[in-house]
């Protein structure tokens, strides 16, 4: 996967995911580009399907609570993202071997300077070929981020933005808002009082290979 030449979380033009433009301007925070999209996206979602009052809190929770807990993590403790090339929408369709060789062609891609665990979102929809044998060869040659513990709400937190998606690309099907609300309510309810507690402990390291959740306070 390339590298950004600068270092930067951003694109130098706008692309689309599907049909759908989606805000990647330039910041210095992961934390903040990554909500600064999720923003984008469900604001286009909310517009073409209305106001929605338990969506309305779920989209505040999200932002103020569970994207601060589990992205700010990936830049704190000495720790930092090197900001590559992701695709974005890397489902089967758009992976296709050349007609007279095994090399394999990436296409239509909704690219960013950004976290590469980002494309892996799109494994967690069941309905595509991808999912634990993917990830499994995919982590022996780039290893999970740290905290290594959080990887599974990362990838929910990342498989969210597909969600919307499709829920902007059918406005008149209710169950893909339905769909939406549920992800985003597990993962409120996951952590409902976001980065504090870790905050409050000061040290991530100390919880070893387990996710800690708003219950180990």
């Amino acid at each position: 996967m390339g590298k950004s030449p600068d270092g930067k979380l951003d694109f130098h033009v706008t692309t689309h995911l599907a049909n759908v433009p989606v805000d990647h301007t330039w910041n210095q925070s992961w934390e903040v580009f990554w909500t600064q999209q999720m923003v984008s996206l469900l604001e286009q979602e909310e517009k073409l399907r209305g106001p929605d009052e338990d969506f309305s809190l779920l989209k505040s929770a999200l932002y103020s609570k569970v994207i601060p807990r589990l992205l700010r993590s990936l830049e704190t403790g000495g720790r930092s993202i090197r900001p590559c090339l992701v695709h974005s929408d890397l489902w089967p369709g758009n992976i296709k071997p050349k007609l007279h060789t095994d090399e394999l062609c990436m296409f239509d891609g909704y690219a960013y300077w950004g976290h590469n665990e980002a494309d892996l979102g799109v494994c967690r929809n069941p309905r595509y070929r991808l999912g634990k044998p993917f990830l499994k060869e995919y982590f022996k040659r780039t290893p999970r981020s740290e905290p290594e513990e959080d990887f599974d709400d990362r990838n929910a937190l990342y498989a969210l933005k597909f969600h919307v998606l499709i829920s902007i690309m059918y406005p008149t099907e209710a169950r893909y808002r339905i769909i939406v609300k549920d992800e985003m309510r597990h993962l409120v309810e996951r952590f409902p009082n976001g980065i504090e507690v870790y905050e409050a402990i000061g040290d991530f390291a100390q919880f070893g290979s387990r996710t800690v959740t708003d219950g180990d306070r």
